[in-house]
C-alpha cells in the first residue's frame, strides 16, 4: 500500500492515512474543497450510499471542485458542495461525522488575500469534535 502513496507532500501522506476511514465511512466532511482534489479522492473511496459535504468560503472553489467531480466521473457520487464558512456550515450537518478533513491555507490560483483563518477553524474544530463519530477521524 505504501508503493501507492508516495511521500511527497503533506496532502499525500493525508490520503494515505485517510483512505482506511473513508472506505467505511458514511459521512464525510472536506471543510476547505477548494480545487477539489481532496474532495474527489474522498469520493473516490468512500461507499457508494455515503455521504460527502464539501465546503468553501469562496464560491469559485465550490465550482472548481463540481467541476472537478465531473470530470473525474464522480458525478453520481452524493457530494454536497456548499459555499459558506465552515464552522457554521458544520453545524448544519445533523448526523455524526465518520471523516473530517482540514487542507488550511488560501485556495491556489485564487486570491492569495482570502485565507483560512484561525479563530474560526479553532471553531470548527470544536464543532467537529461534538460532531465525530465513534471511531471517526479529524485530519488537519
Amino acid at each position: 500500500m505504501i508503493d501507492m502513496y508516495p511521500f511527497r507532500n503533506a496532502v499525500t501522506v493525508s490520503h494515505m492515512m485517510t483512505e482506511p476511514y473513508a472506505r467505511r465511512a458514511h459521512v464525510l466532511v472536506d471543510m476547505t474543497c477548494g480545487n477539489g482534489h481532496d474532495t474527489a479522492f474522498l469520493a473516490r473511496t468512500m461507499p457508494d450510499d455515503a455521504v460527502l459535504y464539501a465546503f468553501d468560503i469562496q464560491p469559485c472553489a465550490i465550482e472548481r471542485t463540481r467541476q472537478r467531480l465531473q470530470d473525474e466521473g464522480l458525478g453520481d457520487k452524493d457530494v454536497r458542495c456548499c459555499c459558506g464558512s465552515h464552522e457554521q456550515l458544520l453545524a448544519d450537518v445533523s448526523s455524526d461525522v465518520d471523516i473530517i478533513v482540514f487542507n488550511l491555507g488560501y485556495l491556489p490560483s485564487g486570491d492569495h488575500k482570502i485565507h483560512t483563518n484561525c479563530e474560526i477553524t479553532l471553531k470548527a474544530i470544536k464543532i467537529g469534535l461534538n460532531k465525530i463519530a465513534i471511531n471517526g477521524i479529524i485530519m488537519i
